[in-house]
């Protein structure tokens, strides 16, 4: 019907088609849509790792998962490090103890470790049907 997909009767003939889109935003969309074109026919995107982000289609973006990283264990210097930290500063000062008392790990990690610690402690599963694990280990 048009010959020029980017004229202004074409995107104003599309917006009359969608009432609750602007020109604008038709325009917009039009666009994402042309960019997903080219990157498809560009062969060399990684659709096994592509994932859409975005509440709103205008908002929307294709990246990529990274790869997630191995989680390195705790070490026993850390643990003791950390439960002296926790001990001195309380529950709660995550970034203080991570600068303190355990500068290998970030106060999320800190966090993390801690919440999993609470839940070791707490366990009503007998201490002999349980595996080892470094949060046993309740004393500095």
């Amino acid at each position: 019907m048009y010959e020029d997909h980017n004229s202004l009767e074409f995107f104003q003939h599309v917006a009359f088609l969608m009432p609750w889109k602007s020109i604008q935003a038709v325009q917009y969309h039009h666009q994402l849509l042309l960019n997903d074109i080219t990157m498809i026919e560009s062969s060399n995107f990684d659709f096994e790792n592509a994932i859409e982000v975005g509440a709103k289609s205008e908002e929307r973006k294709i990246v990529t998962r990274r790869q997630k990283k191995k989680a390195i264990p705790w070490t026993l210097a850390e643990h003791k490090c950390f439960l002296k930290g926790l001990q001195e500063l309380g529950k709660g000062e995550w970034k203080n103890i991570s600068k303190q008392y355990v500068t290998t790990r970030t106060p999320s990690q800190i966090a993390s470790h801690a919440q999993k610690f609470e839940k070791r402690k707490d366990t009503t599963t007998p201490v002999e049907k349980r595996r080892a694990s470094i949060n046993d280990i309740q004393y500095a």
